[in-house]
């Protein structure tokens, strides 16, 4: 297979990849074609010009062949990986949601009472709705982390338990066995 980069802001079929959005246009679908496999993604905001590294693949055995980018939605900012070793990762990318959002927020400019809403305003909102769920995001992350790590403390110390309980009871039989 021949490693290719990726660039998610590039919404549109290439010679290495199929893309699909879904009817909601919230998820974006890249599928490497026959022959190619993901190497690296990155996003790049063409309103600022800058790009950003999200992923890159140590070895060919783990090169992704699938990647499904997030725009809105509850899991918006994030970028699912499928590895060629059926393995999936997911990646967050803040440069992929922020240009999404402000070309959102440029094209619906609210009209109230005759008085125009300032874009500005309307992205103070999304900006914390976006924390809300990076937040939300962080958490399932991080509880299987810690509900894990306290269940390594608990069978260490259950082991510990065990062993002392074993020393206590041979050093009885061996003190038994001298009388």
């Amino acid at each position: 297979m021949t490693p290719v980069d990726l660039d998610i802001s590039d919404q549109a079929d290439s010679v290495y990849f199929k893309y699909t959005k879904s009817a909601d246009s919230h998820t974006h679908t890249f599928l490497a074609k026959d022959g190619f496999a993901i190497k690296n993604i990155k996003v790049t905001d063409k309103k600022n010009n800058r790009f950003e590294h999200l992923w890159g693949s140590p070895s060919p055995v783990s090169n992704a062949y699938k990647v499904i980018a997030h725009s809105s939605g509850p899991n918006a900012n994030y970028v699912q990986i499928h590895l060629l070793n059926n393995a999936v990762t997911s990646v967050y990318s803040a440069t992929f949601s922020s240009s999404r959002e402000e070309t959102s927020l440029e094209e619906s400019v609210i009209v109230k009472e005759g008085k125009e809403k300032h874009p500005d305003e309307k992205q103070d909102s999304a900006d914390t709705s976006t924390k809300a769920t990076v937040n939300y995001k962080l958490l399932y992350i991080l509880l299987p982390t810690v509900i894990g790590a306290v269940g390594l403390v608990i069978a260490a110390v259950a082991v510990f338990v065990y062993r002392r309980k074993r020393e206590n009871s041979s050093n009885l039989l061996s003190s038994e066995t001298s009388v």
